[in-house]
């Protein structure tokens, strides 16, 4: 009961706003890309000044450009190359619909994937294709500079859409509960089957997981030191450096600072904190803490697009929308989103296929516009 009040008194100070920002990013588009024509225009002249229209075949920049855009002819040996080979908009068909997803998200917005299909007149599959491609390279791309790391297992709440991930016959939000049942009988079923020369081996690798620990306890016992400055002290790779650290940070013998360092915690932290850091004690948060205060702002921005846009995630993508929240939270990337998508290379449906959120997910410590401004309205 509790929550759903506090889901309708979120609705009431989101969703008018929301509509109203909504529309007018909407008709600043209009203007800007008043149809595909347009689009076409803006994407062959970004693509040329890239430096990235040359023909395959001679290597030389003097290239034609055929009157529907998608085909160019090399003045120099007449061999013919497709615009878009290879790049973000590979194969695309209605691109006015992938420009206004970029330009959306170059406005520190989101729509919904239904939302976006009655608008452009396409299918919701599509539009959902379009967003998905999007966050994709959002995630891809951004570097988060500080970021509380969580357990994918502590958004099982949010888990209400099935994906590939989703055993038959089971709910969405019980997955995480069926990967960890899975993991542990399998561990079992190995633990029986073990022979002395895979206890010796699994000794090793303990043996290597606390020398591990013990290299990264040593180096932030003589300074607090960020991901890539243990990752050089130590010579590790930076994910068993990122998983050791994660353990640390959930066991409470480290703590996340400023700058994007880790810290060891005084002794009477780790007594009082046993457990790991969850999503319900980030939330508690007061307001002298500004750190803490910065996680709640992220997971109230969560929230809204959880909600009220997205209507739930899968536990396959939520990486995904993780990311997008990261970006609207932070507004730190000063380059153009649409150069990051010409630049960059083809997404497609196959790697959406095979794309799956990471055990580990971070949140940005940065207050967050939307947030802020639903704040205020309270």
């Amino acid at each position: 009961m509790q929550k759903q009040q506090e889901r309708s008194y979120l609705e009431e100070l989101f969703e008018p706003y929301y509509k109203e920002k909504r529309q007018e990013i909407l008709l600043s588009f209009n203007q800007a890309y008043p149809d595909d024509e347009s689009c076409w225009l803006a994407l062959v002249m970004h693509m040329q000044e890239a430096g990235l229209l040359y023909c395959r075949k001679c290597n030389s920049s003097i290239v034609e450009i055929r009157s529907d855009h998608r085909v160019f002819c090399c003045k120099v040996c007449n061999k013919k190359g497709s615009t878009t080979a290879g790049s973000f908009f590979h194969g695309v068909k209605k691109l006015r619909a992938w420009f206004f997803a970029i330009w959306v998200l170059e406005k520190n917005f989101y729509v919904s994937s239904k939302w976006l299909g009655q608008t452009l007149e396409i299918s919701q599959s599509s539009a959902l294709h379009i967003l998905k491609s999007s966050l994709y390279l959002i995630e891809d791309s951004m570097a988060i500079p500080e970021c509380k790391i969580f357990s994918i297992q502590q958004f099982r709440l949010f888990f209400n859409k099935r994906s590939l991930l989703t055993p038959a016959r089971k709910k969405p939000e019980e997955e995480a509960e069926i990967t960890e049942e899975t993991d542990s009988k399998r561990k079992s079923q190995a633990g029986r089957n073990k022979t002395k020369k895979s206890d010796t081996e699994s000794k090793g690798k303990d043996d290597t997981a606390n020398s591990t620990i013990n290299k990264i306890i040593a180096c932030l016992g003589k300074e607090n030191c960020t991901l890539d400055e243990l990752t050089k002290r130590t010579k590790l790779k930076g994910s068993t450096v990122l998983s050791a650290l994660t353990e640390l940070e959930y066991d409470g013998k480290i703590a996340a600072s400023s700058g994007g360092k880790y810290t060891i915690s005084p002794p009477q932290r780790i007594v009082s904190q046993p457990q790991s850091s969850s999503i319900e004690q980030a939330l508690k948060a007061t307001a002298g803490d500004r750190r803490r205060k910065s996680i709640h702002d992220s997971f109230v921005l969560f929230e809204m697009i959880s909600s009220e846009i997205v209507r739930g995630f899968s536990r396959k993508y939520i990486g995904l929308y993780i990311g997008l929240c990261n970006r609207l939270a932070s507004r730190s990337l000063k380059d153009s989103f649409l150069e990051t998508c010409i630049l960059s290379r083809y997404i497609g449906s196959r790697r959406l296929y095979k794309y799956e959120s990471q055990e580990t997910l971070g949140f940005v410590l940065t207050r967050s516009e939307l947030a802020s401004r639903t704040h205020k309205r309270a």
